[in-house]
């Protein structure tokens, strides 16, 4: 693909250095286009057969494939310490990381004692535990809300009362969205989440 893609294309950039226009499919042979437009469909073609080869191998794989492992990088990141799959962002644990390398040093341990809903907050500067609060529930406001953003750039495209009543269209989801709930943030739990609390457990 990579050897197709440019034999396809740069000769592209030479034919237009010598007059050829774009987008044309049709030429006389006086123009002098004829050899570099037959190594850019060579270039086509091969392009075309390396997508092929790599439908296959991605349909092979998909089919019987071995599973890749949560890790196959070994990398050291916070990210690649998840399952493969991720699981669901209420069933995730709190990583804490006590060095740069956390996972090669299977130094990564977890915070223990929090409810589904809740999210320990640190401290800026030292990184200790400061409070929980309360994460937020699932809602469908979201793409309900990028649905009435996208009716109100189309309805300015027909009409200037498009701005007006998509922008209070737009503010009505939002204002349900941010609507605050009975669910007071969990700011008095100092007591209760504190350095004694982090587990060092470590991580699979």
């Amino acid at each position: 693909m990579f050897v197709g893609f440019n034999l396809a294309f740069f000769p592209q950039h030479l034919l237009g250095l010598r007059g050829m226009p774009r987008r044309i499919y049709t030429y006389l042979p006086e123009t002098g286009w004829g050899f570099w437009n037959f190594v850019s469909t060579i270039g086509a073609f091969t392009l075309g057969l390396g997508a092929l080869v790599f439908l296959f191998n991605a349909a092979r794989t998909l089919r019987s494939g071995a599973r890749a492992s949560a890790n196959p990088f070994r990398a050291y990141s916070l990210e690649w310490a998840l399952s493969s799959p991720p699981p669901r962002s209420a069933d995730r644990i709190v990583p804490v990381a006590a060095s740069r390398y956390p996972l090669w040093l299977g130094e990564l341990g977890r915070v223990e004692g929090l409810a589904r809903d809740e999210v320990l907050v640190t401290r800026v500067v030292d990184a200790e535990p400061d409070h929980v609060g309360h994460a937020p529930t699932p809602t469908i406001m979201p793409p309900i809300t990028a649905l009435a953003t996208a009716v109100l750039i189309v309805a300015c495209l027909f009409t200037p009362w498009g701005l007006p009543v998509g922008v209070v269209l737009v503010s009505l989801t939002l204002l349900v969205w941010f609507w605050p709930t009975d669910r007071e943030p969990a700011f008095q739990t100092r007591e209760r989440v504190s350095s004694e609390s982090v587990g060092k457990e470590v991580l699979p």
